[in-house]
């Protein structure tokens, strides 16, 4: 621009600011991190799925780290019970066991303030028993609901009562299923809150 003398002002050149400060930008915590983040879980899954297609899952077939010791375990206890190793004349064998899964009620006199989480397996004699019973599982659901509803909050919490109703379930299915005989009834879950 020209003054009124004709003579020209140079330019005033804009103030360069120093934005630096001596910490990190909001942005690397903004993006940086989450990035870093998301990376690191990507690497983790990437390295479990390369590492499970050249060795196999870590876990043995019984599920857990230990597959050969719980299948030892298992082999004794079946001999113990005279029942061989999968069926036979005395006992059911592993694949003879009907499993009726979380089952959930209130004991009788909690007014609905106590829960009860329960799985029942029964071992039955033979595959043909099994098959009679699984058919029916709606059933066997209401008939363990009704009889555990029944039972009292100190009954239930009573670790030497479990024996008992162990009995008195396998005799109400018998009663229920006249051909079904049960060898052996477990809790693999018994939660009571």
């Amino acid at each position: 621009m020209a003054d009124e003398k004709g003579q020209e002002k140079p330019q005033a050149e804009p103030e360069v600011k120093s934005s630096k400060k001596g910490g990190l930008s909001p942005k690397v915590f903004i993006i940086g991190i989450p990035l870093f983040v998301i990376q690191l879980v990507l690497v983790y899954f990437v390295t479990g799925y390369i590492y499970n297609q050249k060795h196999g899952p870590v876990y043995g077939d019984e599920g857990n780290a230990h597959g050969t010791a719980t299948e030892h375990v298992e082999e004794e206890s079946e001999e113990e019970e005279g029942g061989g190793a999968h069926g036979g004349e005395g006992g059911g064998g592993v694949n003879n066991i009907v499993s009726i899964e979380d089952i959930i009620l209130n004991p009788a006199g909690t007014n609905g303030q106590v829960i009860m989480l329960v799985s029942v397996g029964f071992d039955m004699k033979n595959a043909a028993m099994k098959t009679a019973v699984e058919e029916q599982e709606v059933l066997v659901r209401d008939l363990i609901i009704s009889t555990l509803a029944q039972k009292g909050l100190q009954e239930l919490s009573d670790y030497s009562f479990r024996d008992s109703l162990k009995v008195e379930l396998s005799h109400k299915l018998v009663e229920r299923f006249e051909q079904v005989e049960v060898n052996h009834v477990y809790f693999p879950k018994y939660i009571i809150q």
